[in-house]
């Protein structure tokens, strides 16, 4: 499944000495939030609406 493969991939990660950071839901709700308001907007003009309304769909934004 896919959270098998990401807790693998994070152990892996941390097996090589990198730090994982892991928010809380409070603290990714706030990242996103910023991301929709200042991100997202500047990202329009260079790989265009249609093709961000995709990423943002994909990820379950909106």
């Amino acid at each position: 499944t896919a959270e098998a493969s990401e807790q693998e991939f994070t152990q892996k990660f941390r097996d090589y000495g990198v730090e994982v950071v892991e928010f809380t839901q409070a603290e990714y709700d706030n990242f996103r939030a910023v991301a929709a308001a200042d991100v997202w907007p500047a990202l329009t003009p260079i790989i265009g609406k249609a093709l961000l309304d995709e990423a943002v769909a994909a990820i379950g934004g909106g």
